[in-house]
């Protein structure tokens, strides 16, 4: 089956989360399957990890950059003494802000609707998860345990 698939990466200056992404497209290359890698800033994928890999790069929604979080959320938060929860790392990329989330969400669904893909590829990229599971597509999550918790993670209490 010749499926197409969009691979997601949005947030990680060490381009791990990309590394696996380029490996699962070249593994799908090997197999006729047509992917595109979305990425916010194509100028940070070196030369070497665009090797062998038969498909496209395309610049994504740009990585979030929202307002700054006033000192009382950072205080209410925990902000102000480390970032310790993926919730916290959510708040600092604008998930406390509707009008720049529903910004970003939308810029996903616009190149998703754009691609059709047969699948969606997550890795380190919350909105284009939302975004993809808004569409209805079918979806893959990849991660190491902090952006992708196993399933038989019991929830939080507060």
């Amino acid at each position: 089956m010749n499926e197409k698939w969009l691979l997601a990466w949005q947030f990680g200056d060490n381009l791990g989360h990309l590394r696996g992404l380029s490996a699962i497209a070249r593994a799908r290359a090997a197999d006729s399957g047509a992917s595109f890698i979305a990425t916010p800033d194509l100028d940070k994928v070196p030369q070497g990890l665009r090797h062998g890999f038969r498909g496209d790069w395309l610049c994504g929604p740009p990585e979030p950059k929202p307002p700054a979080l006033s000192a009382e959320l950072q205080r209410r938060y925990a902000l102000d003494k480390g970032l310790w929860t993926y919730a916290q790392w959510l708040m600092l990329i604008g998930f406390n802000d509707v009008d720049y989330l529903s910004w970003q969400i939308a810029a996903w669904c616009r190149l998703i609707t754009a691609l059709a893909p047969d699948r969606v590829v997550i890795n380190h990229s919350p909105l284009a998860l939302i975004a993809a599971c808004a569409l209805k597509q079918r979806v893959t999550h990849v991660g190491t345990g902090l952006t992708c918790p196993p399933p038989s993670m019991p929830p939080f209490r507060t």
